[in-house]
C-alpha cells in the first residue's frame, strides 16, 4: 500500500515527507514524490538503495521526485490526486 511505502522512505535522514502515487500510464509505476530535509541534496540512487534494503523488489518506486511540500488536507490526510495533477503525472 502506499502508506506502507512511504513509512519506510520516511524513515530516512533525508526525508521530510513522501507522496507516493501510481501513474497513469499503461505500466502503472509508483511514484514517489519527496520532500527533503533543506539540509540535503536529491540524490533518487542513494534512495532507491534504502528503498532495495527495506521493501520488497515490487514496492519500490520507479521513479523519484523531489517536491517543495507535501499538500494534505486540514485533518492532515495527503491530497494524492491534488499532487498527482500539480506534478503533471
Amino acid at each position: 500500500s502506499p502508506i506502507e511505502i512511504e513509512s519506510v522512505l520516511n524513515l530516512h535522514n533525508c526525508i521530510k515527507e513522501t507522496c507516493i502515487i501510481s501513474s497513469t500510464n499503461q505500466e502503472s509505476e509508483i511514484i514517489a514524490l519527496v520532500h527533503l530535509d533543506y539540509r540535503y541534496a536529491f540524490k533518487p540512487k542513494i534512495i532507491l538503495n534504502f528503498c532495495r534494503e527495506k521493501l520488497e523488489n515490487y514496492k519500490i518506486p520507479n521513479h523519484f521526485v523531489e517536491v517543495d511540500c507535501i499538500d494534505k488536507t486540514e485533518s492532515g490526510k495527503i491530497r494524492r490526486k491534488f499532487m498527482k495533477e500539480k506534478h503533471g503525472i
